[in-house]
């Protein structure tokens, strides 16, 4: 009976040397082919600049290339979908923001993935907003907003990327503290939305810093306030939408990189490590800077934790503001 145990356990441990040897010489041949990065949004929307800025970069530290594959749609879901289904080899990954990794959860009835399904890699940048209207809108502050606003509740019309995205969730916890009451206009893209205010067929819309910084210096629109909650170097001399009224007020777009659950771990921290490197260059970094990019660059803890933090924050105000996905 003892040699007959003591065979068995030594083919077991037998087995898991020989796991552990493959495992390790797959991390160490990988990768030896092209990997994808797909990216739920449009090409030129914040998670594609975000993408291909340090995806240009990685192939140097990788020795393999990097591509980007634009897959748009329900939020960012189906790009997540794509991710978690493909081969957990290490060459696939998604590119998410929040409005997918911490709202969309809240939102669906049910999603095309488990939500375990993807695992973190590293937490890449953060991007505040800007309150922008259209220049025929009489308000010239935050504070003249939320008046006009509580004079005609539901006159005005706000812009979105779609219900749920963060210019969507941006503009609710903007009326929850502000008590007042504004329609949603949603549509397909970010693009699309600013092209609204500009048309001057909505009156408002969040948007991006870059982008609104651009069109205010066209006399295209008027921004009221940035939503991060110190002033944006790019636009200095405009007030943040806390130290106009609404004191704690706080949106960002945070993007993460993730893989398939089930990459081999030692795949997926070289993957960590060379992401971090990479935007750690502060040729890197000035690329995101000077497009109003905060860069993050942590790792796979770091991505976790805000996963949670931004779970609990936007899950809240989903829940009081009643807002909803059905299908």
């Amino acid at each position: 009976m003892r040699t007959f145990r003591g065979c068995v356990l030594r083919n077991l441990l037998a087995a898991a040397v020989v796991l552990s040897a493959s495992v390790t010489a797959l991390a160490q041949s990988y990768p030896n082919r092209p990997i994808r990065i797909v990216v739920g949004f449009a090409p030129g929307g914040t998670a594609d600049v975000v993408a291909r800025i340090f995806a240009t970069r990685l192939p140097e530290t990788l020795g393999q290339q990097v591509f980007i594959e634009n897959k748009a749609g329900a939020g960012g879901t189906i790009a997540h979908a794509i991710a978690a289904q493909a081969p957990a080899d290490g060459y696939t990954y998604v590119l998410a923001t929040n409005s997918t990794f911490a709202i969309a959860p809240h939102l669906y009835r049910s999603l095309p993935y488990e939500e375990k399904a993807l695992v973190s890699v590293a937490l890449v940048t953060s991007s505040g907003m800007a309150l922008c209207v259209h220049p025929s809108v009489p308000a010239r502050s935050v504070a003249e907003l939320i008046t006009l606003a509580k004079s005609q509740p539901g006159a005005l019309n706000f812009a979105t990327a779609g219900l749920g995205a963060t210019s969507h969730l941006a503009t609710e916890l903007f009326m929850s503290m502000a008590d007042v009451r504004m329609s949603h206009v949603p549509y397909r893209a970010g693009s699309q939305a600013v092209q609204a205010v500009v048309a001057g067929d909505v009156q408002l819309a969040f948007v991006d810093v870059h982008v609104a910084q651009s069109l205010m210096t066209a006399g295209r629109v008027r921004i009221l306030g940035v939503t991060s909650l110190a002033r944006n170097p790019l636009t200095p001399d405009i007030p943040t939408v806390s130290e106009s009224g609404l004191s704690g007020f706080e949106m960002a777009t945070t993007t993460g990189l993730f893989a398939p659950a089930g990459v081999a771990p030692d795949i997926v921290r070289r993957m960590e490590k060379d992401v971090v490197a990479v935007l750690q260059r502060p040729e890197v970094a000035d690329q995101y800077t000077k497009l109003s990019f905060d860069v993050l660059a942590k790792g796979q803890t770091a991505l976790d934790a805000h996963v949670q933090s931004e779970s609990a924050k936007w899950g809240k105000v989903i829940r009081e503001r009643g807002i909803k996905i059905t299908q």
